[in-house]
């Protein structure tokens, strides 16, 4: 329905991040049914729409998160497939998404940012991320495992 949407008004960036939206869906589906190349295939469609998105609107940090976390994603995915130079551009460009997006405004896409620097071995600018998160009461079980499994 969103694609169709989308299609009907492709300057409604409702629609389009709906079907961002639907195609990240589509690929943690895929995922957690261990079809890891079309699980990499549907995420990467949510990448391009999101990037097209923040290009459109590069103030929108709700765009912004939501690429960063398309592309951890993809990271993620990339990495399972031991395809690590697709894992670290993926977790590169998901931790420049939000790198300038306050973490008061946006700690969840803060945490995913400490996630992709992490992945990245890039602890020392992960550090105060984390520190900040953690004052917070910042308590997503994925960024605790990740900030865990780091020592931090």
């Amino acid at each position: 329905l969103h694609t169709r949407l989308a299609g009907e008004d492709p300057t409604d960036v409702r629609w389009q991040g709906a079907m961002a939206w639907d195609w990240g869906s589509l690929g943690e589906v895929h995922a957690l049914r261990g079809d890891s190349a079309a699980a990499r295939a549907a995420r990467a469609q949510a990448q391009g729409i999101l990037r097209q998105l923040v290009e459109n609107d590069p103030t929108n940090s709700e765009w912004r998160s939501e690429l960063s976390w398309e592309s951890f994603q993809l990271g993620r995915l990339a990495a399972e497939s031991g395809d690590r130079e697709a894992a670290r551009a993926a977790w590169t460009e998901a931790a420049a998404a939000v790198e300038r997006i306050g973490v008061e405004a946006r700690p969840d896409a803060q945490a995913i940012r400490v996630m992709a620097l992490l992945e990245l071995g890039r602890y020392d600018e992960a550090r105060p991320l984390v520190e900040t998160l953690r004052a917070q009461g910042w308590d997503e079980p994925d960024f605790l495992e990740a900030v865990e499994r780091a020592g931090l």
